[in-house]
């Protein structure tokens, strides 16, 4: 009769918590956040602009078939642009454009 007691008591533990979908496997926040546009998946890209005026600020990717991917963003911030090749795997940096500075 003990064992079957003590099988019993095995049964009714507290079933264990899902990890929070905040946290990485390792159990670290993540650094920060993505967003993926699939709307602009396998589109030609025209021009991308990125336009500033004071209290307005945004980047403008327009494609081939005269539709576009807008990004507004707040004041107060620096961009710093770059172009990039990632072919082998690792960034080699391309060209790389003085900030901007807007407010």
């Amino acid at each position: 009769m003990k064992t079957a007691t003590r099988a019993t008591r095995a049964y009714k533990t507290k079933p264990r918590k899902s990890p929070r979908k905040t946290r990485t496997k390792a159990g670290r926040k993540p650094l920060g956040r993505f967003f993926r546009f699939n709307e602009a998946k396998g589109k030609t890209v025209d021009y991308v602009e990125f336009y500033t005026v004071h209290g307005y600020h945004c980047v403008d990717m327009a494609f081939a078939d005269k539709t576009a991917l807008q990004f507004t963003i707040d004041p107060a911030y620096n961009v710093e642009p770059g172009y990039s090749s990632w072919k082998t795997g690792n960034q080699r940096i391309l060209r790389s454009w003085a900030p901007i500075h807007c407010s």
